[in-house]
């Protein structure tokens, strides 16, 4: 039974691999993209996405300048709902 118990380094290094995958998601949802990147991106014109944030079926924050701009876990997203 012993051969069932996990060792402290593997939970250790399990818990590591967790907290580095957090990191990455959390830099991701950091980074913050124009309209016309996620356009070029996601091989659409930068009016759609325009559109997209104007009805607001993608998540993004507008800036104190006015400038509209959206996160890297959003390219993320459609990218995987291709």
């Amino acid at each position: 039974m012993a051969a069932d118990r996990r060792q402290p380094q593997d939970e250790r290094a399990e818990a590591e691999a967790n907290l580095a995958e957090a990191d990455r998601e959390l830099a991701r949802c950091r980074v913050l993209l124009s309209p016309s990147t996620i356009a070029k991106r996601l091989g659409v014109h930068v009016e759609t996405v325009r559109g997209w944030i104007r009805d607001d079926k993608i998540e993004y924050v507008r800036l104190p300048n006015g400038y509209y701009k959206v996160s890297g876990a959003t390219l993320d997203h459609l990218l995987s709902a291709k």
